[in-house]
Order: structure tokens, then C-alpha cells, then sequence
């Protein structure tokens, strides 16, 4: 899967969150998560993503409008 192919099952889904995981230890993946970031904007999905860094954490709660990443 590509970064436009990630984007546009993330479209398709209409999940409330997305939060990209194993973007860089998982190596089927066709593209690194920058591009799957500019495909999923271009299609709107900003308010969705949710992006934490290798360590970092995110709490995601059915009630809570946006996780937090900490």
C-alpha cells in the first residue's frame, strides 16, 4: 500500500481518527508516511489524523472529540 492507497482507504473508512502506526518498521509499505500525510490532506482528512511519533503515546476515548498525544 502506497501513501494515496493509505488515504483513500482512510476516506472510504470514515473513521472519526486515523492514526498512522508501523509506518517505518513494516516494509510492505510503498511509500514512507510523509506521503500518506499529503494524500490524506488533499483529501480532507486533516482534522482526522492523529500523529504521534515513535514513543509517544495517544489516548483515545469513544466521548473525546480529538486524542491526546503525549
Amino acid at each position: 500500500m502506497d501513501g494515496a492507497q493509505g488515504a483513500e482507504l482512510a476516506r472510504r473508512l470514515d473513521y472519526r481518527h486515523v492514526l498512522p502506526v508501523h509506518y517505518d518498521d513494516y516494509t510492505v509499505f510503498r511509500s514512507p508516511l510523509d506521503a500518506f500525510l499529503t494524500e490524506a490532506r488533499a483529501l480532507g482528512l486533516q482534522e482526522r489524523l492523529v500523529h504521534c511519533r515513535r514513543g509517544q503515546h495517544a489516548r483515545v476515548v469513544a466521548s473525546q472529540e480529538r486524542p491526546a498525544v503525549c
